[in-house]
């Protein structure tokens, strides 16, 4: 799929003419077991219950099988409660979604969609979001913006070993509170709020996230580590305050990784020594000049040798 997240349509429910009774001869085919997994004759004799059911169980990709045992366990509901879906309370949609019929994930797309439950994180025991995201969004749109995501935080240097045990779990997670797949919808008030009452590696996450996003042009900048990183506070002794000042200025922007981010803010720091000692007129990244960046990369050079030689 090499189309932008512009191009992804929502489901549309809009289309479908939800009516608010049922007919006599409906409530009669509903009740017949034997009727609820004929999908032939439920699409001619009963086309108003069935067309978005089908029309979701394409959007969201479940097998035929459970397809099949899914609806009839919706149409099994509806003979019971006398209602369409679309009319359901939550407490009856959290029943059926706790009930093992059929596939959780499509029953959970047919509530959201056609049943305004969007919460589908409120359910018991509720795992694997990126599941639930893929069969509420679809899951073309789901890989695809997890490509796009993957692409820009390698970039920055994530292994892809490392995206694996996150990103998925994550970015299903951020979809399903946004109510939007696409990358360009999410915000910085996304991400803040999706920190807030998780574990610490959730938090991190997000952090990591945000940084993909900031790569993509998506952000402004990355949200803040304050909140699930603690930076190791180093000593500025003998740097100039306004060197200081660009250096955290760089570590708080920066979309490196955290742990690359922090080696490269001990490099600057002792790069700040340095001018102290050898440039004490040149205090901001402006101030450098050819003979600074030359006389710089002769320190670094000798330093380099240094360690070499010692076997460092």
């Amino acid at each position: 799929m090499n189309t932008s997240s512009a191009d992804y349509i929502p489901f549309d429910v809009s289309q479908y003419e939800r009516q608010t009774t049922l007919s006599n001869l409906e409530l009669t085919i509903l009740s017949n077991r034997s009727y609820r997994s004929d999908w032939c004759y439920l699409q001619s004799e009963i086309p108003g219950l069935m067309r978005p059911l089908i029309d979701l169980a394409t959007h969201s990709g479940v097998s035929m099988r459970l397809a099949i045992i899914s609806v009839a366990a919706i149409l099994w509901n509806i003979s019971k409660t006398g209602k369409p879906h679309w009319l359901w309370t939550e407490s009856q949609w959290l029943t059926l979604l706790i009930s093992k019929a059929g596939s959780r994930p499509y029953l959970a797309s047919v509530a959201y969609h056609l049943g305004g439950f969007r919460v589908p994180q409120r359910l018991d025991k509720f795992r694997h979001p990126a599941t639930y995201a893929s069969f509420i969004f679809g899951h073309e749109v789901f890989r695809h913006e997890h490509v796009r995501l993957s692409r820009a935080l390698r970039s920055l240097g994530y292994a892809a070993l490392h995206l694996e045990q996150f990103l998925s779990s994550v970015l299903g997670t951020l979809m399903l509170e946004n109510g939007d797949p696409r990358l360009e919808t999410f915000t910085e008030e996304l991400l803040l709020k999706g920190q807030q009452h998780r574990s610490e590696g959730v938090a991190r996450s997000i952090g990591k996230v945000s940084h993909g996003l900031a790569a993509m042009g998506i952000l402004s900048k990355p949200i803040r580590m304050r909140g699930y990183i603690s930076w190791r506070e180093k000593s500025i002794e003998g740097i100039d305050p306004a060197w200081v000042m660009w250096c955290r200025r760089w570590r708080d922007t920066s979309t490196l990784r955290p742990h690359t981010r922090e080696s490269n803010y001990s490099f600057l720091l002792r790069t700040g020594l340095w001018l102290k000692r050898e440039q004490p007129d040149t205090a901001a990244p402006i101030d450098w000049s050819m003979s600074t960046c030359a006389a710089f990369i002769a320190a670094v050079d000798r330093m380099t040798g240094v360690i070499v030689k010692s076997g460092g």
